[in-house]
Order: C-alpha cells, then sequence, then structure tokens
C-alpha cells in the first residue's frame, strides 16, 4: 500500500529558532504556532492522505497569497521585517583595536 507522505509549511512555530537567531520579532507578525499544533496538523493530512498542509489560518492564507503578489512587494515587506527584527536587536559590541 503506497502512502502520501505530506509537506508541512508550518510558518514560526515556538522553538529555540528565533531566539538563537536573535529576531524574535522576525517571525512574521509575532504570532507563532506551537510545536503540538504543528505536529497535530501534520498527522491529521497523514490520517486524510494529504500531501500539503499549512497549520493555521494566518499561515494559510500568507502561503497561498504571497505568490501572488508581485515579487518586488514580497521583497520590501520582508526587507521591513527583517530590519525591524534587526533594529530590536541589542547592538553588537565593538571590535577591540589594538594598541
Amino acid at each position: 500500500m503506497f502512502r502520501t507522505v505530506p509537506a508541512v509549511a508550518p510558518g514560526p512555530v515556538e522553538t529555540a529558532f528565533f531566539e538563537r537567531l536573535g529576531a524574535l520579532k522576525a517571525a512574521l507578525g509575532g504570532t507563532l504556532d506551537t510545536p503540538e499544533n504543528v505536529v497535530a496538523a501534520a498527522l491529521r493530512a497523514l490520517d486524510r492522505d494529504r500531501g500539503y498542509v499549512v497549520p493555521g489560518r494566518g499561515n494559510f492564507a500568507t502561503a497561498h497569497l504571497t505568490p501572488r503578489c508581485p515579487r518586488k512587494r514580497v521583497a520590501l515587506i520582508g526587507r521591513r521585517i527583517t530590519r525591524g527584527a534587526a533594529e530590536t536587536q541589542a547592538p553588537a559590541a565593538a571590535p577591540a583595536t589594538a594598541r
């Protein structure tokens, strides 16, 4: 018996990823899904023999509307999000100069 293995596109998930990245605000919109919700959605998709799942209504809308926007607009939005995240980070220590 063949079974479909679903591709899961969860969006931002509550893990240490964004914390380690140093950019918690880079989690688009600041809403993070829980790993438990993502796993539950993936298992439901597997039971229903679906090939693709995007957990969460907001993530679903973003995943399906973004490809329909002009690339330049998507790039500008991404730039604003990442710059905003970078501006909220603590400034890096200045390198020591040799004397």
